[in-house]
């Protein structure tokens, strides 16, 4: 009788152990996805500062929506100041917001300057496919990271190390660039 009784707490016990596990991967999942935005529409957010979180880098970026500011942050840790990415947010609420890492943009005013990259690494990092470029302006060499749409394999198949491709610099700041993949 003693030993049947054990026998059901320890499987409770497991069954509630099992159920937490459960239920935390599952919000992990949807933390990671961040939030679902059902009437979204979409804006430019700049990188205004960096802050470090266990001596990661964090780049802090701000958007404008009918002239009320919003702040984000990304773990994106080769942003410069003035970087400035897509960011999809609800319309009934802006402060809930995606930004879109794999969609870097120059504003319409910024001026740039167009020269050739090249490839020169891949990598996965926090869940994100990246890749490092590098391009040479004014004689001197410049690397920098890119991440990739989460259907690159698709919209890229041929994508490789050694790839050249147009890449967009910004005039006030040659480490700020975009490889244009199309």
């Amino acid at each position: 009788m003693k030993r049947t009784y054990m026998y059901m707490i320890i499987n409770l016990l497991f069954l509630i152990i099992l159920a937490l596990l459960i239920y935390f991967i599952i919000y992990g999942i949807k933390q990671s996805l961040g939030p679902t935005l059902k009437n979204k529409k979409t804006t430019i957010a700049e990188v205004f500062e960096f802050s470090y979180l266990q001596s990661r880098k964090r780049s802090n970026l701000v958007y404008t929506v009918n002239g009320i500011r919003y702040y984000t942050s990304s773990s994106s840790g080769y942003d410069v100041i003035g970087t400035k990415y897509l960011i999809e947010y609800e319309c009934s609420d802006p402060g809930k917001s995606n930004l879109l890492f794999h969609e870097p943009v120059f504003a319409k005013n910024e001026e740039t300057i167009i020269c050739v990259g090249e490839i020169t690494r891949f990598l996965k990092l926090d869940k994100k496919h990246k890749f490092k470029f590098e391009y040479i302006l004014d004689g001197e060499s410049y690397k920098t990271w890119q991440i990739l749409p989460p259907d690159y394999r698709t919209r890229y198949p041929q994508l490789a190390k050694g790839q050249k491709f147009e890449v967009e610099v910004w005039k006030k700041n040659y480490n700020r660039a975009i490889l244009h993949l199309e």
